[in-house]
């Protein structure tokens, strides 16, 4: 078995990258068939062996009693035989395991893309009334926390120190981009801060 042609690369690599000889003695050795005893068993048992393929793991039974599962193999089985007898092979489990292997991949695609659906960002779409309603709500939200805010601290500057002097800070009286006023200190006697104050 060993001194077969079609195993004759086999051996050859064997012998030169695992016992030592270099190539040219190996190819000596297999042509007049004088490998030794011991090489030839470990050759024959080991490396020629034809390898057995490993079972693969059963598959779970699908359970037709999921509705995503069972309206995947009505999906399937009616495109593939018709809908009056998908549905019968459906009641009576006739199906081939090609059949079984198409149904098993429709339910992991529509898994799949529910997953990638689900992680997408959504636009929402809104009428201009909707848009102007939240935009309300969320500014005087907002202003009632600033005031708060506001109050909160000069409750806690005249408990801390009522006898230190309040100075007035003017704030900028130009507009953002987005509407807000801006929040700004002045610098210049203008009235705006450096951002909004001419270049």
């Amino acid at each position: 078995m060993a001194y077969e042609n079609e195993n004759r690369g086999k051996v050859m690599n064997y012998l030169a990258r695992n016992v030592g000889f270099t190539f040219n003695e190996a190819k000596i050795m297999f042509t007049n068939k004088s490998i030794p005893a011991q090489w030839i068993e470990v050759i024959e048992s080991v490396i020629l062996a034809p390898t057995k393929k490993q079972p693969s793991p059963p598959q779970t039974l699908l359970d037709f009693n999921d509705p995503l599962v069972r309206e995947h193999a009505i999906r399937y089985l009616s495109r593939a035989y018709g809908e009056a007898d998908g549905l019968s092979r459906l009641e009576n489990r006739e199906f081939s395991t090609y059949d079984d292997k198409m149904m098993r991949t429709m339910i992991q695609l529509n898994t799949s893309y529910t997953s990638l659906k689900e992680s997408r960002r959504n636009t929402l779409l809104t009428s201009k009334h909707e848009m102007q309603i939240a935009h309300v709500t969320k500014e005087t939200h907002a202003k009632q926390e600033r005031r708060k805010v506001k109050v909160a601290a000069s409750a806690a500057i005249h408990k801390t120190n009522s006898h230190a002097k309040v100075s007035e800070v003017a704030i900028c009286r130009a507009y953002k981009m987005n509407g807000e006023k801006c929040s700004a200190k002045t610098k210049n006697a203008n009235g705006f801060c450096t951002r909004h104050s001419k270049k």
